[in-house]
């Protein structure tokens, strides 16, 4: 899998992370458990995780491409990190906004950051998103 380099080594996982907070359309744990051990199973792994088992090479193209855009140099690695959480909880990807909080608390992002990038989502995306995703972010900062 490529991977870009950044302080840490951490954007060839935070790259894979990206689309591995996104799970398969209409699993949750509620739904997959209701429809089995199967289903259940299905609904812990990400996206990446079911690609690289089920086609590992559209899992490689997909890392490569997520790389390319986490090496692009305008914005600092904080920045990137910011833009995704909010993006990510625009989208609802309540499992992947808390990893990349964390990313972001090592990085040395405060509460307040992360909170405002969290709250500029409001306009477009609404409170349903934020409503999930708020409380999984301010967590990190709590625990």
């Amino acid at each position: 899998m490529a991977s870009a380099s950044a302080p840490g080594g951490s954007w060839s996982v935070a790259a894979s992370a990206m689309s591995g907070g996104l799970r398969l359309t209409g699993a949750t744990p509620t739904t997959a458990a209701a429809h089995g051990s199967i289903g259940a199973s299905m609904a812990e792994k990400t996206m990446m995780e079911v690609l690289r088992a089920e086609c590992p090479g559209a899992a490689d193209a997909l890392g490569a491409f997520f790389a390319a855009l986490v090496a692009q140099p305008a914005l600092d690695e904080k920045t990137k990190q910011l833009v995704y959480v909010a993006a990510a909880a625009a989208a609802g990807h309540v499992r992947g906004v808390p990893a990349h909080v964390a990313r972001l608390r090592a990085l040395g992002a405060t509460r307040q950051e992360v909170l405002e990038a969290l709250l500029m989502t409001l306009p477009a995306a609404g409170f349903g998103p934020l409503s999930q995703c708020l409380p999984a972010a301010m967590a990190v900062f709590d625990a």
